[in-house]
């Protein structure tokens, strides 16, 4: 990813949330047709995603993470902000950086700002994708286990049980 210029993680607003908005619908477009599946809200023309995205933007709950690299997005996150927690709503990455996990360094990077910004909980929803299955026990949650690590002293940066 590095080759394509600088490697960073940022919270858009504003103006720059929409072309991010219209970059994760047609990543996930990219993604549905590969695997053969299908979504109301990423196959139609834009609307539904938009217009999701305007009334989450107008309630002051809606946070668009993007992992660049260069000037282009290599996985961007759409997340629902509703008090404490953090419900990662949708996400997609570059396919033809697959190789370097963008995904997976994007969701590092979600949790990490979620914490450093006082949520207590990071939820990716349901779904049974494969990084939703790692973290240290079925019944402790990546974002608790860092908050808990983070808020104890523990190592600033905890290293990651051998199951990540």
């Amino acid at each position: 990813m590095a080759q394509s210029g600088p490697v960073r993680f940022r919270v858009l607003r504003g103006a720059e949330l929409w072309p991010a908005v219209e970059r994760l619908r047609q990543m996930k477009l990219d993604w549905l047709r590969r695997t053969g599946l299908a979504s109301p809200l990423f196959s139609d023309d834009g609307t539904m995603l938009r217009s999701l995205a305007t009334a989450l933007e107008a309630r002051g709950c809606l946070r668009v993470f993007v992992l660049e690299a260069g000037d282009s997005i290599a996985a961007v996150t759409l997340s629902i902000a509703e008090g404490g927690r953090l419900l990662g709503f949708g996400s997609a990455y570059e396919q033809s950086l697959h190789r370097a996990s963008p995904g997976t360094l994007a969701m590092i990077d979600e949790i990490a700002w979620a914490i450093d910004h006082g949520f207590t909980e990071v939820d990716f929803l349901c779904g049974d994708e494969a990084y939703k299955q790692r973290r240290p026990a079925p019944a402790f949650t990546s974002a608790r286990w860092c908050t808990r690590a983070r808020r104890s002293g523990w190592p600033p940066s905890p290293p990651m049980p051998a199951s990540w």
